[in-house]
Order: C-alpha cells, then structure tokens, then sequence
C-alpha cells in the first residue's frame, strides 16, 4: 500500500510541476493565521450540552480524501464521495465528539468531487466552529488538516512543512479553543488543538517535521491536544512521536499497546495529551471510512474530581 502511495504522489509531484530543488523556508515563513469559520448548528441541545460537559470527546480521523477505502479518488465519483462523507458524518454523530481532528480533508478539489468537504462535514455532523488548512494547493487538489469543534474556536494557525518531494507536502493545524470545564462560572479555558499529518514515506522527513512541531509548541504554554496521522509507531527508528512527548511532557494511553491499530497492522493515528489532563477511554473505532480507522478519546482535567479507575481501558 506505501508503495502505491508513492507512485500516486511522485506522479501528482510531476505532473503539477513541484520543483524537487525549492529552498527551504523558516518556520515563520511557513506559519500564518487562518480563517475560523462558524456555521449554524441545527441541533443547539447538543452545543449547549457540550459547553457544560465536565470532559471533552475528541476523534481524529485521516479522510482519504473522501474515497472511503477506494484505491484513489480520481477513480471515484462525486456522487460516491459525498455518500462517503455523509456516512462519515453519521459516525460522528454517532460518536458523539466535541472535537474532531482531519487529515487529507479536501477544499474544494477537481480529484475528490469538485466541492468543501470540511465544510459538508461540519454542516451534517453539528460542528458549529472549524478551522481549515490547506498544505496542499495544485490543478489536482487543495487539502490539508483541520479542526471541527462545538466549543469556540478562538484562532486558528496553519503550520506547513517544508517540501518533501516526490510525496506532497504535509503540515498542521493549531486552534485555540475556548473550553469551561463543568458548569462553573469561571472563564473559559484555552486548549491548544493540533491536527498534524506526517510524511509517509521517509523517516528522515518525519523527524525534521517533529523539529517544527516543537518549535512551534514550545513557545506556547496553553493545555495542548494532539490528535492526527503520524505514520510512525511509539516505538519505531528514532522514536519520533517520544520526542515530541518529552520536549511538550505530553502523554498518550497504552503506548506499546498491540490491539490498538489504525493503519493495517500499525499504530500510526494517536492522541497525545499534556498534563492537565487525563484519559478516561479511548479506543480505535471499527468502521472502514478510510484507509485509516477513526481515534477516539474521553479526556478529562486532573482538576476535575473524577474516579479514573472507574473509566473504561
């Protein structure tokens, strides 16, 4: 399958006239602040349920562009990817997330039907706040990573990694969203969001995108969720994801666990979390609405006077 990968993206890269020779930028040159979009929510007893909600339920899912479990979605017909989606936006519901996280999620695209599908799903699933950052913007696609939230989104950042031809460039979203904690009357507090996708194909690319990773976090002292496609293990080569846990002291559940896979037989989706938080479930869901299976976790503050041992593995 990662040999397919490649030779999709190594024709896209040709076939769109990325330059394999483009110099490098700094970080801050590939870092801007981006639109929040709010939409309507047709259903207010859910938002206002979620803004009293003593936890937070967040997802992370890699949309495949919208193809579902299709080998590409140039192959794939309008008709077929926005049934794709609706089913996806059912399962969000179904999940019942405050916070959703995206990867390879489309602007409107010539390859994936010609139409918002950050958009559509925010509209169908009731997310009335999300923010969109196109990594990726050729004749073939725009896409990116993103973030959907019931809790107000307050900025929203787009972080870009430098070109890895001949695979398309990848990145991260950052949204700082308003959350209060339980009923109280305190003032809402600031979570830091992250949905990141990695380089497939290279370890050496990944680890140079983790570099950005903790140059942009680093700098920032807000609670921080990360959630997206990391396409590495806990354990693999130069550990990568444990080195952007130890510089942010972020944690994830079960590390080394082997029954938690996302990609095939590999564990290349995660949530990781700082400690102002703790995990209170989490688990892969089983639908097929992707190449990759959906990551779902219960959080919860180490404020809140929660029994932990009663939450479920």
């Amino acid at each position: 399958m990662r040999i397919q990968m490649l030779v999709t993206a190594l024709a896209v890269t040709l076939l769109t006239g990325c330059s394999l020779f483009a110099a490098p930028l700094s970080i801050e040159q590939r870092t801007s602040e981006i639109e929040i979009e709010r939409i309507a929510v047709a259903n207010e007893a859910i938002a206002r349920q979620a803004a009293l909600s003593s936890s937070l339920r967040v997802l992370s899912l890699n949309l495949a562009h919208g193809r579902k479990d299709s080998f590409s979605q140039i192959f794939v017909s309008e008709a077929q990817i926005r049934r794709n989606l609706d089913e996806i936006a059912e399962f969000l519901k179904r999940e019942n997330a405050d916070i959703v996280t995206l990867q390879e999620a489309d602007s409107p695209s010539w390859w994936s039907g010609g139409f918002d599908h950050v958009e559509l799903l925010a509209r169908a699933a009731g997310y009335a706040w999300y923010t969109h950052a196109n990594h990726v913007d050729n004749s073939f696609g725009t896409y990116g990573t993103a973030v959907l939230s019931r809790h107000p989104i307050r900025r929203g950042y787009q972080v870009d990694f430098n070109p890895t031809p001949p695979t398309t460039r990848k990145g991260f979203t950052l949204a700082e969203i308003e959350w209060k904690s339980g009923a109280g009357n305190g003032a809402p507090q600031i979570v830091d969001v992250v949905s990141v996708h990695l380089d497939f194909s290279r370890r050496s690319k990944r680890i140079e995108q983790i570099k950005d990773m903790k140059a942009v976090l680093g700098q920032r002292d807000n609670p921080l969720i990360v959630l997206g496609d990391f396409n590495s293990s806990w354990t693999e080569g130069d550990r990568e994801i444990q080195s952007l846990a130890k510089v942010k002291k972020l944690k994830t559940h079960r590390p080394e666990a082997h029954y938690l896979y996302t990609y095939a037989a590999e564990r290349f989706d995660w949530i990781l979390v700082s400690r102002e938080f703790e995990f209170c479930h989490y688990y892969t869901a089983a639908d097929i609405l992707s190449d990759h299976l959906a990551v779902v976790s219960e959080i919860v503050s180490t404020h809140e006077n929660i029994q932990l041992a009663d939450c479920a593995a």
